[in-house]
C-alpha cells in the first residue's frame, strides 16, 4: 500500500511510535488492574475465540438476543487481539495491546500529518499528546478506540490521495473492525460535496468505492444474516433511557467540560473555525472582484481540504456534544484542521497588501514617523510603534532558544526528550485519570466476588447481576458463570421488552413489566418469581460499588424472604443463593 511505503521511507516514525509507547506504560503500569469495564470483555473474547473458534452463541448474556445468535461487531478487533492472550496474563496482555494499538494511531496521525506537507508535524503530534486527558484516558482502554480512529484517518488518506481502491478496502476492513464504519460514509459524502461546490464535480467512483466496501463487508462477513439485524437494532431501535443513562460515554459533554478537559484544543480550534467562516464568507463575497487577496488562498486545492476538515471537525464537534464518545474523534481532526488551516494562514497571507489597503495610516514605519504623526495620532501611533518593537524582542528571544540550549550542551535527542516531558506534562492532572480508575477498590471487590463464585457454584449456573455494568468484569474472571445482561441495555430489550422492565425496575425493589409502574404493573408477582421463574437465575449478585445506585430495598426483600440465603458479601457486594 502507498501509505504503508510512505511511512516505512520515513524513519521518524519510529520514535513516534517508541515514545508513544514508552510514556503511555507509565500510566498502564501505574496499577496493576485493568481500566475501564469493556476492556475485560475484548481480551477475554480474544481467549476465548482462540481456544474455541468464532463465538457464535453467547449463554453469558443469558437473558439477552445475543445468548443465541451473538455477533461480533467488532471480531476484527479481538481477533487481532489474539496474540495478545499468550503472555499467560490476560491483564498484561490486554495492556500491552492498548499500547500498541494506541502508539500506531499516534504513527498513522503523523502519517497523516507528513502527507498533508504540514511543516511542524512533530509539534502537533506532541499537541495530540496533550490535548485532551479525556481522549487519551479512552485511547488507553483495551477496547477497539485507538483501532477505529486508525480506521479513520486512513479513510481521510485514501481521499484525499483519492485512491479508490484503497478507500474500498479500508471501508471493507472497518465494518469489521468497529461499529462507527458509517463514519466511513459520512466522510465519503463530504468530501465529494466539498469538491462539488469547488469545481462542480461528482467523483462518482469515490461513492461507489466507499459504500460498495461497506455493503460487502455486511454481506462477507462471518455473522451474516444476523449482523444485519444487529446494525438494526444498534442503530435504529431506540432503547428506553433507564439503562443506557448509566454509561457516561453515551452522554452529552457540555461547552465547560470540554473547556476544563482540552482548553488549549477549544480555543485553537473556535478561533480556526471563525476565522475560516469569515474567510469563506468574504471569499464569496470576493469571488468576482478584483480584489482576491481577502480570500488569503487562491489554491483550490488548499480551499478544498481547509473546507474538507472543516466540514469533519465541526460535525464531530456537534456530535461530541450530544454524545461524548464522538471525542474520539473530534480531537485528531480538529487538530489536523488546526494545523493544515494555521500553516495555511501563515504561508498564504498577504501582510504587506494587509498593511498597504489597511494599516499604513495606522502604524508607523519607524520613530520619525511617529513624532510627525501629529497631536491627534501620537498616543496610538507610539502604542503601536511600542507593540511592534515588543514583539520584535519576543521574536528575538525566541529564536535565541535554541542556541541557548546548544550552549548547554543539549544534544538534538535531549532537546527532544525535553520537548515531549513539557508536552506530555501539560495536563497530567487529567492524563492520569486512568491510573484512579485502575486502582479503584471496585475492582478488586468484583474480582474477589466472581472468583468466588467460579469455586462455589455449579457450571453454567446463571447469576443475575443487578447493575448490567458488572458484566464485563466478572465474566473476564469468571466464564464459568452465565449472566443476565450486559454491554448494550438494547440487547435484553429486543429479545423480551417485559423482561427489559422486569430487569430496570429489580434494582429498586419493585416488580413491574411497563416504564411506568403502579399497582396494576405488579402482577401479583413476588421478587422470588421473577428471578425463578422469569430469569431462571440460580444466584443474584448485588453490587455496592456504585454511588450512583441505591440498592437497599431489594436487599431488605432479599433479607426477608427465607426462600433466598446470604451466602458472599464483601465491601463490594452481596452474592444471594435462590433456593
Amino acid at each position: 500500500m502507498i501509505f504503508l511505503s510512505s511511512i516505512n521511507k520515513n524513519k521518524s516514525v519510529l520514535p513516534v511510535f517508541l515514545l508513544t509507547f514508552l510514556l503511555f506504560s507509565l500510566i498502564q503500569f501505574s496499577t496493576t488492574n485493568l481500566a475501564g469495564n469493556d476492556s475485560h470483555l475484548y481480551i477475554k473474547l480474544a481467549e476465548l475465540t482462540r481456544d474455541n473458534g468464532l463465538i457464535r452463541e453467547f449463554p453469558w448474556l443469558n437473558a439477552t438476543i445475543m445468548k443465541d445468535n451473538f455477533t461480533g461487531l467488532h471480531f476484527l478487533y479481538y481477533i487481532l487481539l489474539i496474540p495478545f492472550t499468550l503472555f499467560g496474563n490476560l491483564v498484561f496482555g490486554a495492556k500491552i495491546a492498548s499500547l500498541f494499538f494506541l502508539s500506531a494511531m499516534a504513527v498513522v496521525f503523523y502519517a497523516v500529518l507528513k502527507n498533508l506537507k504540514l511543516k511542524y508535524n512533530f509539534f502537533w503530534f506532541l499537541f495530540l499528546l496533550a490535548s485532551s486527558g479525556y481522549f487519551l484516558n479512552r485511547m488507553n482502554f483495551a477496547r477497539p478506540l485507538s483501532f477505529s480512529v486508525i480506521f479513520l484517518l486512513l479513510i481521510f488518506y485514501a481521499l484525499v490521495k483519492r485512491n479508490n481502491l484503497l478507500l474500498f478496502a479500508i471501508s471493507f476492513f472497518y465494518v469489521w473492525a468497529h461499529g462507527s464504519f458509517p463514519l466511513a460514509i459520512f466522510l465519503t459524502l463530504a468530501f465529494v460535496a466539498v469538491n462539488y461546490i469547488y469545481n462542480k464535480k461528482i467523483y462518482y467512483k469515490t461513492i461507489l468505492a466507499s459504500l460498495g466496501g461497506t455493503i460487502l463487508a455486511v454481506l462477507i462477513n462471518p455473522f451474516f444474516p444476523n449482523n444485519v439485524s444487529y446494525f438494526g437494532i444498534y442503530y435504529l431501535n431506540k432503547t428506553p433511557y433507564q439503562l443506557t443513562a448509566q454509561i457516561m460515554e453515551w452522554q452529552p459533554i457540555s461547552i465547560s467540560q470540554i473547556f476544563y478537559d482540552a482548553p488549549i484544543l477549544l480555543i485553537s480550534f473556535l478561533i480556526l473555525s471563525a476565522v475560516f467562516c469569515v474567510n469563506f464568507i468574504l471569499g464569496a463575497i470576493n469571488n468576482n472582484s478584483k480584489d482576491e487577496k481577502l480570500s488569503f488562498s487562491n489554491n483550490s486545492e488548499s480551499k478544498i481540504m481547509a473546507s474538507f476538515l472543516f466540514i469533519i471537525s465541526v460535525v464531530f464537534f456537534i456530535g461530541m456534544l450530544l454524545q461524548g464518545r464522538f471525542i474520539d474523534y473530534w480531537v485528531p481532526f480538529s487538530i489536523i484542521f488546526i494545523a493544515f488551516y494555521a500553516e495555511l494562514l501563515v504561508k498564504t497571507f498577504d501582510a504587506s497588501w494587509l498593511y498597504n489597503q489597511h494599516l499604513q495610516s495606522v502604524i508607523p514605519t519607524g520613530a520619525s514617523e511617529v513624532r510627525a504623526s501629529g497631536v491627534e495620532k501620537s498616543v496610538n501611533a507610539t502604542m503601536l510603534y511600542s507593540n511592534l518593537n515588543y514583539f520584535k524582542k519576543i521574536r528575538f528571544i525566541c529564536s535565541q532558544i535554541p542556541r541557548l540550549l546548544s550552549s548547554l550542551g543539549m544534544t538534538k535527542a535531549m532537546k527532544f526528550i525535553l520537548a515531549i516531558i513539557i508536552a506530555f506534562s501539560i495536563y497530567s492532572k487529567t492524563n492520569f485519570v486512568l491510573g484512579e480508575c485502575g486502582t479503584d477498590e471496585s475492582s478488586k471487590n468484583i474480582r474477589e466476588t466472581a472468583l468466588w463464585l467460579k469455586e462455589n457454584t455449579p457450571e453454567k449456573s446463571i447469576v443475575f447481576n443487578v447493575n448490567w455494568g458488572d458484566f464485563s468484569k466478572m465474566f473476564f474472571y469468571n466464564a464459568h458463570n452465565y449472566y443476565i445482561a450486559g454491554l448494550d441495555g438494547k440487547f435484553i430489550y429486543q429479545l423480551s421488552p417485559k423482561k427489559y422492565w422486569l430487569y430496570a425496575h429489580l434494582g429498586d425493589g419493585i416488580v413491574c413489566d411497563q416504564e411506568e409502574c403502579g399497582e396494576e404493573n405488579n402482577n401479583n408477582l413476588s421478587i422470588y418469581e421473577v428471578l425463578k421463574n422469569e430469569f431462571n437465575a440460580d444466584y443474584v449478585f448485588v453490587s455496592l460499588v456504585y454511588d450512583d445506585f441505591d440498592y437497599t430495598d431489594l436487599i431488605n426483600i432479599l433479607n426477608s424472604d427465607s426462600r433466598f440465603e446470604k451466602v458472599y458479601e464483601n465491601e463490594g457486594g452481596e452474592v444471594w443463593e435462590i433456593k
